[in-house]
């Protein structure tokens, strides 16, 4: 029975698919095609692959690469008509040859207008937006009616595969359906290289907010902490760069807060990168960390800077221990978080429906 939130009922993500399957192509897993609609940044190191190894794939990029943020004071609704645009004409492209089953977008839904779902439902393809780091999404920026962009497109697609387990809550009590699936990795590219560990902790990422901070605290307390990344004065580094330190590492730092709500914790996509290659993993507590991983066995996490510290200078004494866990982590990550597996999930969760 299907329970009861905000006055409305709460469809599991199974229920909502089969009341559209009668709306929708059936999809022939021996058959299928997709047409993405994102960028070929770092999806190219394993989600865009992993869909080609499961479909006839197809990839359709936005401008440049990469989508720019619409102001708080920009409706934005022309750039979104220019996407939409832009992906029909891709898709009338395809399917001159064979229909599509599945559109698969990852873009925000800042970039996505109604018209863009409506003209894809008109054409029976199935539609799944997945969102990575969305917590933020879901309160800015706003449409003209005051609902935040993410959420109207979440409640357009047919299905909305989020990290986060409220944002499943909040768009299923809306009538929408969403999968909670975490981040994954490619073994192909997040890999294991036999190397001197000479770097002692290690950190790649942007320099800002806490990330600053707790770079800052660890080196006060006599750690050597490597930082690489846009702000730091060792600069930025690029992906193959990043797979070698993340090898050389003995422990790779993580900060799971999100952009601009510190304090706020989320799902990262070295949460799985880092421990594929096999590094030791030291990042910030989440809950939600803990159904994916052995907190303690195969990742490390800390609720402050102090344990943080603390939990450093053991692993650091304890070469041997060290050893168990990155090796524990590799072995999980491997068996469960590949973007092979994660991208098989989710289309049989659609060919079930």
């Amino acid at each position: 029975m299907a329970a009861e939130v905000g006055g409305r009922p709460h469809a599991t993500p199974d229920q909502r698919l089969v009341e559209l399957r009668a709306h929708r192509r059936p999809i022939d897993r021996e058959r299928l095609r997709v047409l993405a609609f994102g960028a070929n940044q770092w999806e190219r190191h394993g989600l865009w692959q992993a869909f080609a190894s499961h479909s006839d794939f197809h990839l359709s990029e936005y401008g440049d690469g990469r989508a720019e943020s619409i102001g708080a004071d920009e409706d934005g609704g022309e750039r979104r008509a220019s996407h939409r645009r832009g992906f029909l004409q891709k898709l009338d492209e395809l399917e001159r040859e064979r229909p599509v089953d599945v559109v698969f977008i990852y873009a925000s839904g800042e970039h996505l207008d109604d018209e863009l779902f409506d003209a894809l439902a008109e054409r029976r393809i199935w539609t799944v937006i997945m969102a990575l780091d969305d917590k933020h999404q879901f309160t800015r920026p706003l449409g003209k009616n005051g609902v935040p962009h993410q959420l109207r497109a979440a409640l357009r697609c047919d299905l909305y595969w989020t990290t986060w387990r409220l944002a499943a809550a909040v768009v299923g009590a809306r009538g929408g359906a969403a999968w909670v699936a975490p981040e994954a990795a490619d073994p192909s590219f997040h890999r294991f290289i036999q190397t001197h560990r000479d770097i002692d902790i290690l950190f790649v990422g942007a320099a800002y907010g806490r990330r600053r901070e707790l770079v800052e605290y660890l080196r006060a307390r006599g750690l050597s902490v490597s930082a690489f990344g846009r702000g730091w004065p060792d600069g930025f580094v690029d992906f193959e760069k990043t797979i070698e330190l993340y090898n050389r590492a003995r422990i790779v730092l993580g900060v799971g807060d999100v952009g601009h709500m510190a304090g706020v914790k989320h799902l990262k996509g070295r949460d799985f990168e880092v421990p594929m290659t096999g590094a030791l993993y030291l990042t910030s507590f989440n809950a939600e960390l803990t159904e994916h991983f052995v907190v303690g066995q195969e990742i490390l996490c800390y609720g402050s800077f102090e344990e943080c510290a603390e939990l450093a200078i053991e692993a650091l004494a304890s070469p041997g221990r060290a050893e168990e866990v990155r090796l524990a982590g590799k072995a999980r990550a491997l068996r469960d978080h590949t973007w092979q597996r994660r991208v098989g999930q989710l289309l049989d969760l659609l060919a079930s429906a």
